[in-house]
């Protein structure tokens, strides 16, 4: 396998943040556009909607970024930029009274990506952070 796994999971938290943005563009514009509340269908997505769709949709599309890009090492930057992706898509979406469970499911999450992250330095300062 050529690809670097964290590349993989990598172009993945990209694809999400791009639909995410391009979901709430839509959303902000029609909300701007509407006067009232009105029933109607929904608008057709336009290309490079559908594009972002496809591509998260799309089981082969971490392969297809292989034969975009050649394969280099990720630099803390690009870890980085998509671990805030992750964290900050999470927390958009955490409850503001979470339940119990909740709260053991994110410490958990938080635990185990201080011991997995890929790079040393940057994870034994997440473990300082969280302690």
């Amino acid at each position: 396998m050529s690809e670097n796994p964290i590349q993989a999971i990598l172009k993945t938290f990209d694809s999400f943040a791009h639909g995410f943005q391009a979901h709430l563009s839509h959303l902000f514009s029609d909300l701007q556009t509407s006067s009232s509340i009105r029933s109607r269908a929904p608008k057709p997505l336009t290309p490079e909607e559908s594009a972002i769709l496809q591509s998260v949709e799309d089981v082969s599309g971490p392969a297809s970024f292989a034969k975009k890009k050649s394969v280099t090492p990720l630099t803390k930057e690009d870890i980085g930029r998509a671990t805030w992706t992750l964290l900050h898509s999470i927390a958009a979406q955490f409850p503001d009274q979470p339940t119990r469970q909740q709260k053991r499911d994110a410490k958990e999450l938080m635990a185990i990506i201080s011991r997995l992250y890929p790079c040393k330095e940057c994870a034994d300062h997440f473990k300082e952070v969280l302690k």
